[in-house]
C-alpha cells in the first residue's frame, strides 16, 4: 500500500493518490482538513476490482483520534446506489 497526500497550494485543498496490491488502478482524491474536528474529508474516484466498474465515486474520512491513533473510513455506492461503508482502517503507533 502506498499513499501520497499533499497540500495543493493553488487549489487550497489536499490531493491524494493511493496504490495497493488489490487494485491495479490508481485511486485519486481531494479534500480539506478541519482543525476543529481533526478530520480530513475527501472525495474521489477509483476503479473497482470486484465489479470492474471504472471511476466509482467514493467519500473518505481520516480522523485524528489522538497523538498515536488515526482512523480512516471510506463510503461508496452500493448495488442500489445508496452509500455503504466500503472500508475501515485504524492505525496505531507502536512505541
Amino acid at each position: 500500500m502506498s499513499l501520497a497526500n499533499r497540500l495543493d497550494n493553488i487549489r487550497g485543498e489536499y490531493a491524494a493518490v493511493w496504490l495497493d496490491n488489490m487494485n491495479t488502478g490508481i485511486t485519486r482524491a481531494s479534500g480539506k482538513f478541519d482543525p476543529a474536528t481533526r478530520k480530513y474529508t475527501q472525495s474521489g474516484t477509483f476503479n473497482c476490482p470486484m465489479t470492474g466498474q471504472k471511476d466509482m465515486r467514493f467519500r473518505g474520512e481520516w480522523k485524528v483520534i489522538d497523538i498515536d491513533t488515526l482512523s480512516y473510513t471510506m463510503h461508496n455506492p452500493g448495488p442500489d446506489g445508496k452509500e455503504v461503508k466500503g472500508a475501515e482502517i485504524s492505525d496505531k503507533r507502536v512505541k
